[in-house]
């Protein structure tokens, strides 16, 4: 719109009109004929506004407001368009250069392969060179006859060498006669006592021991039978007596925590050692069986068939001894 709005002004100023006389005639205001001959179309509210303003403005000066348009959207139309082509010629040109950059990246990264190709190669040659330098200088350094002397060292005589040889071979066969006699002292094997092996939740099965058989039958849960003495015999212990027909006194023993025990029969050591929970051993004694307790309470003692009490003078956190023997 600046366009027109120029050509507006120059033929006013050459007709010499001012403002006044124009609003005089077409009560167009200063501010708006400004506004046209600067091509500002903010100043009107809306176009159709400066469209009317700026065509009596025209009339007046005896020019053709539509002709004047017209020719201004047919010179922004050929101007948009000779943009459009430099912007289309400026990105083809872009476009070129980039493929021509890529291609040259392209021819510059293949030179450079083949220079590190060549480099690597070089340094290939090189090292297998080294290598087979290093190899036939140690193959003509050692190419030396056995017992050959080496001319610079001549101030070692032969004598000397030999009187060497010697003592490094009387030396060596006294080392070995050393060998040879001395003799590994070995401590003895540690004694091993193997635990009982327990029964658990069986039929008393026969368990030789120091040749005393052990009792096979089994008893229903009888009921306790107290101590029948709580006098100390002359070996130690508390003396339970039992009447019995049979011409065997029997001893079970049940584990009812781990426990150690020691069981002696007519005066000979059975069995010393701990007893695992739930393990059960019998015994078999003409006369009589000593029984050591580690922990009372437990465990539970069948003797010929009974129950111990061993609530009665049984202390359940200290060693006791009990004597069980046929009562006379």
């Amino acid at each position: 719109m600046k366009e027109i709005g120029q050509i507006l002004k120059e033929t006013r100023e050459a007709k010499g009109i001012s403002y006044d006389e124009i609003y005089e005639a077409e009560k167009i205001q200063h501010k708006y004929l400004e506004a046209i001959e600067n091509g500002d179309t903010s100043v009107f509210t809306a176009l159709v506004y400066y469209n009317s303003f700026a065509k009596s403005y025209a009339k007046y000066l005896g020019l053709n407001f539509d002709e004047l348009l017209k020719k201004y959207q047919l010179e922004k139309a050929q101007k948009e368009e000779l943009e459009a082509k430099e912007n289309n010629k400026d990105e083809k040109s872009g476009a070129d250069a980039v493929k021509t950059t890529k291609a040259q990246d392209g021819v510059f990264t293949e030179n450079f392969k083949d220079k590190i190709k060549s480099k690597r190669r070089l340094f290939l040659t090189i090292l297998l060179i080294a290598v087979s330098a290093a190899g036939v200088y140690f193959y003509s350094s050692d190419t030396r006859k056995p017992g050959q002397v080496d001319d610079n060292n001549d101030n070692i005589s032969m004598a000397e060498i030999n009187d060497s040889v010697k003592r490094n071979t009387d030396n060596a066969a006294l080392s070995q006669e050393k060998n040879v006699s001395a003799k590994p002292v070995l401590p003895p094997p540690p004694t091993v006592n193997a635990p009982p092996s327990p029964i658990q939740n069986l039929p008393l099965a026969t368990i030789p021991s120091a040749g005393v058989a052990a009792n096979t039958a089994t008893a229903q849960s009888p009921s306790p039978v107290r101590q029948q003495s709580a006098a100390p015999a002359q070996s130690g212990g508390n003396v339970v007596s039992l009447a019995s027909n049979s011409a065997k006194q029997s001893l079970s023993i049940t584990a009812l925590d781990t426990v150690w025990i020691g069981v002696r029969v007519d005066g000979e050591t059975v069995f010393e050692g701990d007893l695992p929970l739930g393990s059960q051993m019998a015994w078999e004694a003409n006369e009589t069986f000593r029984v050591r307790v580690g922990k009372g309470l437990a465990v539970r003692i069948l003797f010929n068939g009974s129950e111990i009490d061993q609530n009665t003078g049984m202390n359940p956190d200290s060693t006791k001894t009990l004597i069980l023997r046929r009562q006379r």
